[in-house]
């Protein structure tokens, strides 16, 4: 029963590294679907697909975009998560809080299940209590 469990926090353990590196990879592609329409606001904006400046973003929109683009990193994001106390509190919920209850579900499910499994095999190997 000890390896089993000793199995088991090992297997979660390297599924909750899995898992950071999955939170973390999803930070990265936010930043870079957000840089690449940043990217295209500014192309459009510059370029347009008509020759009339009316319908082209003006200098001011531009600077605006592109000190927005500047902006978008993952340390830009991954700093506005850990230095406030909403950002924080997610933090702890996608890292800490959720595999928690994960495991506890999948804990206590194995636990129930051989619990189970035991009361039909009959009395226990090591005789019944108290003998």
């Amino acid at each position: 029963m000890t390896n089993v469990r000793r199995g088991f926090n090992r297997l979660f353990v390297v599924v909750w590294v899995v898992w950071v590196l999955v939170v973390v990879w999803w930070g990265m592609n936010f930043v870079a679907k957000d840089r690449a329409a940043f990217d295209e606001m500014i192309y459009e904006g510059e370029h347009g697909r008509s020759s009339d400046r009316a319908y082209r973003a003006t200098e001011p929109e531009l600077a605006n975009w592109r000190k927005r683009r500047e902006e978008a990193t993952f340390w830009h994001l991954a700093h506005g998560f850990v230095t406030t106390r909403d950002g924080l509190q997610i933090v702890a919920l996608v890292l800490a809080v959720l595999p928690a209850i994960i495991y506890a579900v999948l804990f206590g499910t194995g636990w129930a299940a051989g619990w189970i499994y035991r009361g039909f095999r009959g009395i226990d190997q090591r005789g019944p209590k108290g003998k």
